[in-house]
């Protein structure tokens, strides 16, 4: 598959994510997490007071009252996605929660995408 079709498809995932979920708060496509270094592919809100969800979507309703942070993939992802991954929600956690001095960051300090390492 070339890069186009990569990118319709995350658009179109993305996308997806973003309409199931418009009911029930906001959703942003490519959201940046602290400063601008990473990116979720996809950032939720909940709304604060947020639509009844008929009983059959009983999981829907739970992921839609949290925070929700999206990534999408095409293949499996590697063990070093996956700790990116990680890393991005731990980030956006500690924004969220106020600890801006102490977040998690992949690749700084000269490391290779998938090594964190712990700033303070």
């Amino acid at each position: 598959m070339d890069k186009s079709g990569k990118v319709r498809h995350d658009n179109f995932h993305k996308a997806v994510v973003l309409e199931a979920t418009a009911p029930f708060g906001t959703g942003e496509a490519q959201h940046a997490i602290e400063r601008g270094e990473y990116f979720a592919d996809v950032w939720f809100e909940p709304a604060e007071r947020p639509r009844k969800v008929p009983p059959h979507l009983a999981l829907w309703n739970k992921v839609t009252r949290t925070p929700l942070l999206v990534e999408v993939f095409r293949k499996t992802p590697t063990p070093v996605r996956l700790t990116d991954v990680v890393a991005k929600t731990l980030n956006k956690e500690r924004v969220l929660r106020g600890h801006r001095r102490q977040a998690l960051y992949v690749g700084d300090l000269g490391g290779e995408p998938g090594q964190a390492h712990l700033r303070a």
